[in-house]
């Protein structure tokens, strides 16, 4: 089988704001901080101001906002993509090899105003910054497998090469304090793996299952240079690294026991180890370079043990499917992203570090019902608890610029308690000219932290986003269109909310989910 690939994407990128988020008519002096900054409602309510505006960039929030002065063309979004996929199989009667090919190619280019807003014409002058990225990746992959099966036994080993050669550009243009820097990396991984799995059918109910992974891999910082264009500062970080190449050796694996009552029935348990790679970080600035040098890490591989336990079952004649699980996730060496702003450079920064040891644990439940071939009903939701449990990182911002913030006790970013989706499908037969479906979807979750630092102005309130659709499909399924609406009654969220200039200008840095959008769709099948 030969499986080919291509897409090309033209589109512009998202501007962030800037809300204020200091009381009207109150102390706009970092020495009465943090005491003069209002609740996180009236934050995104547009009601409060920051330092460099007594009224504020932003006097009302809308669903999907971005504040920018800058064109449509300096928000360039492309993206090239293409790959090419070759998998052979030859049967050899105890077994099957399979052999697959990968080679792909990823061009992805974007531009943003860095400023986030802070420089808008209802603004008036402040930061000015416009950023263009340019990433490029080239990745290559073979896997050699050989799975088999007896009465007993069902059985997969093989082993998996995987290398790719990525690098990044990065080009920031300081309009307001006429300052241009460029930042070049590129990063080479090479990574070889031996895997083999069983699952042995110990009676007609009960299953064990063993899996062993060993990974060996490499990555490599191969090139990293900062540059400032405006006085010819130019800074070889790569030729600085005490460590520009990270060496790991990992065994990871799984085991876990099903047991299956009766047919429709499942109930299983499992225990499996993964890691995940180091890397570096490539977010330099001017000045010293041995602080680039820090920056850069390299930052350590996360490793994480997994438990779970859960269920599925098919009842009411297979019209009900129900399935639950509970799990519990150890993680050691959590990676997460810490935002900082410098004031006298004027960058801001988004740093992986490892914050620590972390644990999460929750329960998730799915009910599909399908009671005839009319209707179609899914309802899903998931608890969660998330904690960093051992850490000796502290972080610094505005609320403790001296001694910092302890990581240890925060939760883990971007993990809502709660979360739940349904959607309802309604069918209609068209009498040999196809089937109509009528569906409403929604997603719902509850307030999370963007901040590694769990700051309480650097979050989301609860998330709740509802989306109609009108479907068709030919009876061959050859065709298909649909009109839909996403988001339809207009709901604001956030996608990302940073606390880097909190402590600087008073405001926070944020980026809006979608509003509510309308079109249409068409589909075909060859």
């Amino acid at each position: 089988t030969l499986i080919g690939t291509y897409s090309n994407g033209d589109g512009e990128t998202i501007p962030g704001n800037s809300y204020g988020a200091l009381k009207p008519g109150g102390s706009l002096s970092p020495a009465d901080w943090p005491n003069a900054f209002c609740k996180l409602k009236d934050v995104l309510d547009a009601k409060c101001v920051n330092t460099l505006s007594a009224n504020g960039p932003i006097t009302s929030r809308k669903a999907g906002q971005g504040n920018t002065d800058l064109p449509s063309e300096r928000l360039d979004l492309r993206q090239k993509f293409y790959s090419l996929t070759a998998k052979l199989e030859a049967d050899l009667d105890w077994a099957t090899l399979t052999s697959i090919t990968n080679y792909s190619r990823n061009d992805f280019r974007y531009e943003l105003d860095g400023d986030n807003g802070f420089h808008t014409s209802e603004f008036g002058p402040g930061l000015v910054q416009f950023v263009e990225i340019d990433n490029k990746a080239k990745q290559f992959s073979q896997e050699l497998r050989l799975n088999g099966s007896t009465d007993t036994l069902d059985w997969v080993t093989g082993v998996y090469f995987y290398a790719d050669d990525k690098s990044y550009r990065k080009l920031e243009d300081f309009v307001s304090v006429s300052r241009v820097t460029v930042v070049d990396a590129a990063v080479e991984t090479r990574s070889y793996a031996a895997f083999g799995q069983v699952n042995a059918h110990v009676s007609d109910e009960v299953s064990l299952i063993l899996g062993v992974r060993f990974n060996k891999e490499s990555r490599e910082l191969t090139r990293g240079t900062f540059s400032n264009l405006s006085t010819g500062e130019f800074q070889d970080v790569h030729a600085a690294l005490p460590q520009p190449k990270i060496d790991t050796r990992d065994l990871t694996g799984k085991f876990g026991v099903e047991y299956a009552p009766a047919r429709g029935h499942l109930w299983y348990a499992s225990y499996s180890r993964g890691a995940k790679s180091g890397g570096f970080n490539a977010t330099w600035n001017p000045g010293a370079v041995q602080a680039n040098v820090i920056t850069t890490g390299p930052v350590g591989q996360e490793t994480l043990d997994s438990f779970e336990i859960g269920a599925k079952h098919q009842l009411l004649d297979n019209k009900l499917r129900l399935s639950g699980a509970a799990f519990l996730y150890l993680y050691q060496g959590k990676q997460q992203s810490v935002t900082s702003f410098d004031q006298a450079t004027l960058t801001t920064s988004n740093v992986f570090i490892n914050s620590g040891d972390a644990r999460m644990y929750g329960a998730e439940l799915e009910l599909n019902y399908a009671p005839s071939s009319r209707w179609d009903l899914t309802l899903g939701g998931g608890l969660l608890r998330t904690k960093i449990v051992d850490s000796d990182v502290v972080v610094r911002d505005h609320r403790a610029p001296l001694t910092g913030i302890a990581l240890e006790g925060m939760e883990l970013t971007q993990a809502p308690k709660w979360t739940a989706n349904g959607v309802i499908a309604h069918h209609v037969p068209l009498g040999g000219a196809g089937t109509l479906t009528f569906q409403s979807e929604a997603t719902a979750r509850s307030a999370m932290h963007f901040s590694i630092t769990n700051h309480p102005l650097a979050k989301d309130l609860a998330k709740l986003v509802v989306n109609f659709r009108v479907m068709w499909k030919s009876d061959d399924g050859r065709f298909n269109a649909q009109a839909f609406v996403t988001n339809a009654f207009n709901r604001r969220y956030l996608l990302v909310n940073r606390d880097a200039v909190l402590g600087v200008y008073g405001a926070i840095n944020s980026f809006e989910g979608d509003p509510r959008l309308w079109g249409v769709k068409f589909g075909a099948s060859f």
